[in-house]
């Protein structure tokens, strides 16, 4: 058995084997789509399932953030949630860059780059004429490069910011090993650390484009020698999505308890993945509890994109359930199944028709997987809501006939 974001142990009382049963009967999500990021099929992330209607909420367009001053934390992103669903856009991993090029393609621009390249490695080539070693010329790149050097913030010949630009030059045209190369000897170079934050997170970003486990290990075990944390979230966010995808739960764990220094734990990114690491390390405590941290994060949500912040509110609302509040999880569906954003609404529907068969309300129960299997949008849940749907309204029927011999009497424990 399985819920939507957590696998769920052996319930101790009747009440939670239903839950278990109907609320976490559906079809276990895949492997494959609990990692899907919501920018990238190939790196980990938040994953929606599927579908009452509930009158809470204002109407679009009559948010405020006075008016959200009254309400709790949860409350408060889902509203802002209504009303600029969209946040950050989707970000293609592990760059971290727009899906979607912002202007017209280019056509000589990676002619433009090439040059750039031969231009800066010529500059850069040693006093005896030798050149770093182009791509196609195998390792070496590293051998030719020259000691640090750094003039007014310029790039020199022996500058790690020339080291730096080669690298990203390389990257952009896909050239992984060299551009790994190049990066090692930035580092290098860098001596002082002025570019220590992009060249960690930059550098593990290539290793993982080129499929080098090894280098990617190399760049891990770098960040985690670190002893200044500040300035490498976005290394760090990496980091926990690369292990995710691996499902390398013990270094993962490294990785989230040491995310928690006070560093790192301010940033929005690193407490988004950071909660959903925990869940899927099954730590819902944890979980649970950053997830609280995250909602009280106020105007900082739209840094996110709107895949993420809809699984905040989802995922807080089943560690709830998981918790054994049933009152609050379902007051959390009821909400969830009034949004407008389509995943959220069809989960909080899925969601409340579950709980309410639980609760013997099986007209209800019907109802609700009846809008979910009628839905224009098939999603994976639809079989499952359709099979209820006809469960539910058989049970209603028998519980209704069945008033006159005193059937109730059985349901009321």
């Amino acid at each position: 058995m399985g819920s939507r974001h957590f696998k769920i142990p052996a319930p101790a009382s009747g009440l939670a084997v239903l839950c278990a049963l109907v609320v976490g009967s559906g079809p276990t999500v895949a492997d494959a789509e609990v990692h899907q990021e919501p920018a990238a099929a190939t790196a980990p992330g938040p994953a929606f399932a599927v579908p009452g209607s509930v009158d809470s909420g204002p109407e679009p367009g009559s948010w405020t953030a006075a008016a959200s001053d009254s309400l709790d934390p949860w409350t408060r992103w889902f509203e802002a949630l209504e009303q600029a669903p969209s946040g950050v856009g989707p970000q293609l991993y592990p760059q971290d860059a727009p899906s979607a090029a912002p202007h017209a393609a280019q056509p000589y621009r990676h002619l433009a780059i090439a040059k750039a390249v031969s231009q800066r490695e010529r500059a850069g080539a040693p006093a005896g004429g030798h050149e770093p070693r182009r791509h196609d010329d195998g390792p070496g790149t590293r051998d030719a490069a020259r000691s640090v050097g750094h003039d007014g913030g310029h790039a020199t010949a022996d500058s790690p910011l020339l080291a730096l630009a080669n690298a990203r030059n390389y990257l952009n045209l896909s050239e992984y090993e060299p551009a790994m190369e190049w990066y090692a000897t930035a580092a290098s170079h860098d001596v002082e650390g002025h570019f220590r934050r992009e060249i960690g997170r930059e550098a593990l970003a290539a290793a993982i484009c080129a499929g080098d486990t090894a280098a990617a290990g190399r760049a891990l075990a770098a960040t985690m020698a670190a002893g200044d944390l500040s300035g490498r979230e976005a290394e760090f966010v990496l980091a926990m999505r690369w292990l995710l995808g691996r499902r390398d739960a013990t270094t993962l764990t490294w990785f989230v308890d040491r995310a928690a220094t006070p560093a790192l734990a301010h940033d929005v990114r690193i407490t988004f993945w950071r909660a959903y690491s925990l869940s899927w390390l099954e730590r819902r405590a944890d979980a649970l509890a950053e997830l609280d941290r995250l909602l009280t994060m106020g105007g900082r949500e739209q840094l996110l994109s709107a895949r993420e912040r809809g699984w905040v509110l989802t995922a807080w609302t089943d560690l709830t359930l998981l918790g054994g509040d049933l009152r609050e999880a379902e007051r959390r569906y009821r909400q969830l199944a009034a949004s407008g954003v389509p995943s959220v609404r069809d989960w909080g529907r899925l969601q409340a028709a579950g709980l309410a068969f639980v609760g013997n309300r099986y007209g209800e129960a019907a109802a609700g997987y009846r809008e979910i299997c009628q839905a224009e949008t098939k999603g994976s849940w639809a079989d499952h809501a359709c099979a209820m749907a006809e469960m539910a309204a058989r049970l209603d029927r028998l519980l209704t006939e069945g008033e006159r011999y005193g059937a109730a009497a059985h349901y009321s424990h």
